[in-house]
């Protein structure tokens, strides 16, 4: 009989360990997990990703003939069509915030090899950027100063943009504040995965958002009623605060909410009719959107995947046709916090080549038929 206890005993341990290592799902609720990811990732100095996108369109062969009509039956324009047709694009990215810095390696590939390339993009401040050339060993240089003083328009300088982490952390709350009013009682569907991660394979819970279908419509109401019952006022007054602009231009908190129960009584009135036109145009087969975060509450682990149909003109006839659109994005996180420098490459006048040549170089290799 000792015996037997003492097997019962074992089996149950082993089964006990079993369980534990294999993890739970996170008891939290949604707005508690997403509130606690976004206050992480005020503490993320760099991180690496990986990112893969699908995208996919079937564009009907009536609207093809019409495109080939209109450009004289130019081969670039079936080189386009078909490329963008069915497209993957690799793309792993490295990113600093002190000093500010971003780098990456995009790789482009589509269907019948039809246009392909591969490229480098490069951030050295909040207003500069470097684009490699994919077909050559030079670069363009894109200063967003420069251009906006060329087309007299207003834009900050790098010594302007404000990163101090303090900012930064009080803009990063007011946005958790207002997600949470706004979605408040919105939880997603939580679900215990292994999920392969460059640095290696971890069980982490996946919180997906469905959207499909009638739900986006359903979203709506929801958003619309939080609009009306949340107190919007004070998290109004908050972000005008931040940016230095008096509260007194929202007016009385009375007058405030007012103007809240007016926008949901037009909502309420004019949904019906907004939504079946919107039901006309677009059949949303799929809209879901995952995220994970690791131990740490750091967002390792995001996931969109887009299945829809597009009613548009069919030429001249007045009609329309399907016009179905698919896209899905995957991307991984790792090396949080252990990036050091992002290697941007030297310049020199011999590498270094303007936009006006960048586009010529396109326009010659990207789309050539021949």
């Amino acid at each position: 009989m000792n015996k037997k206890l003492s097997l019962i005993g074992v089996v149950l341990t082993i089964a006990l360990i079993f369980t534990a290592c294999g993890g739970s799902v996170d008891s939290r609720s949604t707005g508690e997990i997403l509130s606690s990811a976004f206050s992480k990732s005020l503490e993320m100095k760099s991180a690496k990703s990986s990112s893969d996108i699908h995208i996919s369109v079937d564009v009907p062969e009536s609207i093809k003939a019409q495109m080939a009509s209109e450009a004289g039956d130019d081969a670039n324009v079936q080189l386009l069509l078909s490329a963008f047709s069915d497209s993957n694009i690799h793309m792993d990215m490295v990113s600093m915030m002190d000093p500010v810095a971003y780098s990456a390696n995009i790789d482009y590939k589509s269907a019948g090899d039809s246009l392909n390339f591969k490229t480098d993009f490069y951030m050295k401040s909040p207003t500069e950027y470097i684009i490699k050339n994919p077909f050559a060993d030079n670069y363009v240089v894109y200063d967003m100063l420069e251009q906006a003083s060329g087309m007299d328009m207003p834009i900050a300088s790098p010594v302007d943009v404000d990163l101090d982490p303090e900012m930064i952390k009080k803009y990063q709350d007011v946005f958790v504040e207002l997600y949470g009013k706004l979605f408040k009682g919105e939880e997603a569907e939580k679900k215990l995965e292994k999920i392969a991660l460059p640095d290696g394979e971890k069980e982490l819970t996946v919180l997906t958002f469905d959207y499909s279908g009638e739900k986006v419509y359903e979203l709506a109401d929801r958003v619309a009623e939080n609009v009306v019952n949340a107190d919007l006022y004070s998290t109004a007054k908050k972000i005008l605060a931040l940016q230095g602009m008096d509260a007194e231009m929202l007016g009385t908190e009375e007058s405030f909410k007012n103007n809240l129960t007016q926008f949901k009584s037009v909502y309420d009135m004019q949904k019906e009719a907004l939504f079946e036109e919107a039901k006309k145009n677009v059949t949303i087969n799929k809209l879901v959107f995952s995220l994970a975060a690791d131990e740490n509450d750091y967002l390792v682990y995001s996931k969109m995947d887009i299945d829809l149909v597009v009613k548009v003109p069919d030429g001249e006839s007045g009609a329309t046709v399907d016009l179905p659109i698919k896209m899905t994005m995957d991307t991984k996180v790792s090396d949080i916090n252990k990036v050091e420098k992002i290697d941007i490459p030297e310049l020199t006048d011999a590498n270094t080549i303007t936009v006006e040549e960048l586009g010529q170089a396109l326009q010659e290799n990207m789309f050539n038929a021949e």
